[in-house]
């Protein structure tokens, strides 16, 4: 089986100071990637407003973030990048922003993934 991780990342200098970590809640678009992944795969999310991000091996990351968490994003998918995992970038600052995207990942989600996860996962 293939390791997929999906992680929303954090801005570590925000974390916590505006909204009450009890009262955040999970990026819905991650669940929904999760549930289209076909069952070959295992799915792993990460949402840093719960834990911290660790490296762990996989076959392929994909991270969505607004623009305030990008810098974050931009960091993870280098450790990622660095032991040639693929990552992949979806989200509202990938889709507004994506050819600064394109710079740190190997492919960008613009818009909603739905229509296009299995064809990507294929493609990979």
């Amino acid at each position: 089986m293939k390791k997929l991780i999906l992680i929303n990342p954090v801005d570590k200098d925000f974390a916590g100071k505006k909204i009450k970590r009890s009262s955040k809640i999970p990026p819905l678009g991650l669940g929904i990637v999760s549930a289209l992944t076909p069952n070959n795969w295992t799915v792993k999310i990460i949402d840093e407003n719960f834990t911290d991000s660790i490296y762990e091996e996989a076959d392929l990351v994909g991270i969505t973030a607004c623009t305030a968490s990008a810098n974050r994003a931009y960091e993870i998918a280098k450790i990622y990048r660095d032991k040639n995992i693929p990552v992949i970038m979806g989200g509202i600052h990938a889709s507004l922003c994506s050819k600064e995207a394109a710079k740190y990942v190997d492919s960008v989600v613009v818009g909603e993934a739905e229509g296009i996860w299995s064809r990507l996962l294929s493609d990979f």
